[in-house]
């Protein structure tokens, strides 16, 4: 398999401060998730041990909570971002690659650029994401 068509190549085309920022956010999401579980297991706790502290419990329940939210917001945005960079960069030498080459015609040229380049779309904001938090 050449590098070019393993789905590792797709990282080479993100900016590595958007990797190290896609590690991040990974990292928070995991944090915010030990939250919530913690939160939830001190509430259990509490409320069969019958010991105060419930509303300790629910306040970092509901602060992991918004911190998970705000995570995937910011994960989805910055993948986005990516995106939108990768495609333009792909478009800029597809444009350059055919007007030195001049071998293709302008229908396939267009389909390329517009369709094929919309269908990595998918591939920037769902696949490469999940491949850095892995």
């Amino acid at each position: 398999m050449t590098a070019s068509r393993s789905p590792l190549a797709g990282l080479a085309a993100m900016r590595r401060s958007t990797l190290y920022l896609l590690g991040l956010l990974s990292a928070s999401s995991a944090l915010s998730i030990i939250g919530l579980a913690s939160a939830l297991a001190a509430g259990i706790a509490t409320v069969i041990g019958g010991t105060g502290g419930l509303a300790t419990a629910v306040a970092i329940g509901l602060g992991s909570a918004v911190l998970r939210t705000v995570v995937v917001w910011a994960h989805r945005t910055v993948a986005t971002r990516a995106l939108i960079g990768a495609k333009e960069r792909l478009r800029a030498e597809l444009a350059e690659r055919a007007i030195d080459d001049g071998g293709f015609s302008s229908g396939s040229l267009a389909v390329l650029a517009t369709q094929g380049l919309d269908e990595l779309d998918r591939y920037f904001t769902v696949f490469l994401p999940a491949l850095v938090t892995a």
